[in-house]
Protein backbone atom coordinates (compact mmCIF):
# COMPACT_ATOMS: atom_id res chain seq x y z
CA UNK A 1 0.00 0.00 0.00
CA UNK A 2 1.36 3.68 -0.45
CA UNK A 3 0.37 6.89 0.82
CA UNK A 4 -2.71 8.17 -0.12
CA UNK A 5 -5.24 11.07 0.19
CA UNK A 6 -8.48 10.48 0.39
CA UNK A 7 -11.45 12.38 -0.64
CA UNK A 8 -15.28 12.10 -0.47
CA UNK A 9 -18.56 13.36 -0.90
CA UNK A 10 -20.13 12.71 2.63
CA UNK A 11 -23.58 13.58 1.54
CA UNK A 12 -23.47 11.09 -1.31
CA UNK A 13 -22.30 8.60 1.16
CA UNK A 14 -24.89 9.09 3.75
CA UNK A 15 -27.57 8.98 0.87
CA UNK A 16 -26.67 6.03 -0.71
CA UNK A 17 -26.39 4.10 3.15
CA UNK A 18 -29.81 5.46 3.54
CA UNK A 19 -31.26 3.90 -0.12
CA UNK A 20 -28.53 1.37 -1.22
CA UNK A 21 -26.97 -0.47 1.87
CA UNK A 22 -26.21 -3.92 2.14
CA UNK A 23 -25.80 -5.74 5.66
CA UNK A 24 -23.52 -8.74 6.20
CA UNK A 25 -22.39 -11.22 8.78
CA UNK A 26 -19.91 -10.05 10.98
CA UNK A 27 -20.08 -6.63 10.03
CA UNK A 28 -21.86 -3.92 12.33
CA UNK A 29 -24.69 -1.50 10.78
CA UNK A 30 -25.10 -0.99 7.34
CA UNK A 31 -22.26 -0.81 4.25
CA UNK A 32 -21.63 0.17 1.17
CA UNK A 33 -19.47 -3.05 -1.40
CA UNK A 34 -17.79 -0.39 -3.39
CA UNK A 35 -15.84 3.04 -2.70
CA UNK A 36 -17.40 6.39 -2.37
CA UNK A 37 -14.45 8.04 -1.82
CA UNK A 38 -11.19 8.46 -4.19
CA UNK A 39 -7.38 8.11 -3.12
CA UNK A 40 -4.69 10.09 -4.40
CA UNK A 41 -0.97 8.51 -4.07
CA UNK A 42 2.19 11.01 -4.45
CA UNK A 43 2.04 10.85 -8.22
CA UNK A 44 -1.50 12.06 -8.82
CA UNK A 45 -1.14 15.28 -6.24
CA UNK A 46 -0.64 17.31 -9.87
CA UNK A 47 -4.54 16.11 -10.86
CA UNK A 48 -6.13 16.63 -7.27
CA UNK A 49 -4.56 20.16 -8.67
CA UNK A 50 -7.75 20.82 -11.00
CA UNK A 51 -9.90 20.09 -7.83
CA UNK A 52 -12.00 17.23 -6.69
CA UNK A 53 -15.75 16.48 -8.30
CA UNK A 54 -17.63 14.10 -6.87
CA UNK A 55 -18.78 11.18 -8.74
CA UNK A 56 -22.07 10.57 -7.45
CA UNK A 57 -23.61 14.41 -7.13
CA UNK A 58 -21.42 16.24 -9.44
CA UNK A 59 -20.04 18.77 -6.93
CA UNK A 60 -16.97 20.69 -6.65
CA UNK A 61 -14.06 20.36 -3.89
CA UNK A 62 -11.20 22.98 -4.76
CA UNK A 63 -8.08 21.71 -3.66
CA UNK A 64 -6.88 24.83 -2.31
CA UNK A 65 -2.63 25.58 -2.21
CA UNK A 66 -2.72 24.86 1.77
CA UNK A 67 -4.94 21.87 1.43
CA UNK A 68 -1.87 20.99 -1.27
CA UNK A 69 0.79 21.59 1.03
CA UNK A 70 -1.04 19.91 3.66
CA UNK A 71 -1.19 17.00 1.34
CA UNK A 72 2.72 16.88 0.08
CA UNK A 73 4.06 17.45 3.78
CA UNK A 74 2.07 14.55 5.59
CA UNK A 75 2.02 11.78 2.51
CA UNK A 76 5.88 10.58 3.91
CA UNK A 77 4.88 10.65 7.56
CA UNK A 78 4.47 7.82 10.43
CA UNK A 79 0.65 8.43 11.31
CA UNK A 80 -3.05 8.55 9.71
CA UNK A 81 -4.61 12.56 9.58
CA UNK A 82 -8.77 11.88 9.44
CA UNK A 83 -10.59 15.00 9.68
CA UNK A 84 -14.01 14.12 11.43
CA UNK A 85 -16.57 17.02 11.29
CA UNK A 86 -15.28 19.25 13.84
CA UNK A 87 -12.29 17.36 14.98
CA UNK A 88 -8.80 16.19 13.61
CA UNK A 89 -7.66 12.91 14.33
CA UNK A 90 -4.27 11.40 14.27
CA UNK A 91 -3.23 8.18 14.74
CA UNK A 92 0.19 5.74 14.35
CA UNK A 93 -1.09 2.79 15.30
CA UNK A 94 -0.14 3.23 18.72
CA UNK A 95 -0.91 7.04 19.67
CA UNK A 96 -3.59 8.76 18.92
CA UNK A 97 -4.80 12.25 19.13
CA UNK A 98 -8.02 14.27 18.42
CA UNK A 99 -7.73 17.95 18.29
CA UNK A 100 -10.50 20.38 17.69
CA UNK A 101 -10.39 22.14 14.65
CA UNK A 102 -9.52 25.55 14.87
CA UNK A 103 -7.81 25.11 18.49
CA UNK A 104 -4.29 25.95 18.68
CA UNK A 105 -2.05 23.57 20.69
CA UNK A 106 0.95 24.49 22.85
CA UNK A 107 2.72 21.03 23.25
CA UNK A 108 1.87 17.89 21.32
CA UNK A 109 2.17 16.06 25.21
CA UNK A 110 -1.16 17.98 26.25
CA UNK A 111 -3.00 15.86 24.19
CA UNK A 112 -1.19 12.59 25.54
CA UNK A 113 -3.59 12.64 28.60
CA UNK A 114 0.11 12.14 30.42
CA UNK A 115 1.55 9.64 28.59
CA UNK A 116 5.04 10.30 27.39
CA UNK A 117 6.76 8.30 24.93
CA UNK A 118 10.21 9.29 23.49
CA UNK A 119 9.26 8.24 20.06
CA UNK A 120 6.29 10.76 19.97
CA UNK A 121 7.82 13.33 17.84
CA UNK A 122 8.89 10.97 15.39
CA UNK A 123 5.43 9.46 15.51
CA UNK A 124 3.13 12.09 15.67
CA UNK A 125 2.94 15.67 14.22
CA UNK A 126 4.66 18.57 16.21
CA UNK A 127 2.91 21.78 17.00
CA UNK A 128 4.20 23.46 13.63
CA UNK A 129 2.58 20.53 12.10
CA UNK A 130 -1.07 20.73 13.84
CA UNK A 131 -1.08 24.71 12.76
CA UNK A 132 -0.29 23.25 8.87
CA UNK A 133 -2.98 20.70 9.50
CA UNK A 134 -5.32 23.30 10.71
CA UNK A 135 -4.82 25.83 7.88
CA UNK A 136 -5.63 23.21 5.62
CA UNK A 137 -8.77 22.38 7.32
CA UNK A 138 -10.31 25.50 6.84
CA UNK A 139 -10.09 25.68 3.11
CA UNK A 140 -13.10 23.26 2.97
CA UNK A 141 -16.03 21.83 5.46
CA UNK A 142 -14.88 18.71 7.19
CA UNK A 143 -19.34 18.30 7.58
CA UNK A 144 -19.71 17.57 3.74
CA UNK A 145 -15.87 15.85 2.47
CA UNK A 146 -13.87 13.35 3.77
CA UNK A 147 -10.75 14.26 4.04
CA UNK A 148 -7.79 11.72 4.92
CA UNK A 149 -4.44 10.97 4.98
CA UNK A 150 -3.70 7.48 4.89
CA UNK A 151 0.37 6.63 5.76
CA UNK A 152 1.91 3.50 4.18
CA UNK A 153 4.36 4.13 7.02
CA UNK A 154 1.36 3.19 9.85
CA UNK A 155 -0.03 -0.56 9.47
CA UNK A 156 -2.75 0.10 11.90
CA UNK A 157 -4.91 3.01 12.54
CA UNK A 158 -5.71 3.56 16.43
CA UNK A 159 -7.90 1.03 18.25
CA UNK A 160 -11.22 1.16 18.02
CA UNK A 161 -11.41 3.55 15.25
CA UNK A 162 -9.94 3.03 11.46
CA UNK A 163 -11.49 5.89 9.24
CA UNK A 164 -10.57 3.70 6.20
CA UNK A 165 -12.46 0.36 6.99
Amino acid sequence: MKSKIVVGCKTCEKNLLKKHFFTSPGLSGPYLPFPVQTAFEAKDLPDLMLGFTCDFCGRELPITTKMLKFAATFLDKRFHIHVINRSIFISNGELSITIPIGQSIESIEDYLGGFHDANAPEMLPTEKDIQLIQEAVQDFDPAKWHFTLKSEHTENAAAGYDPMV
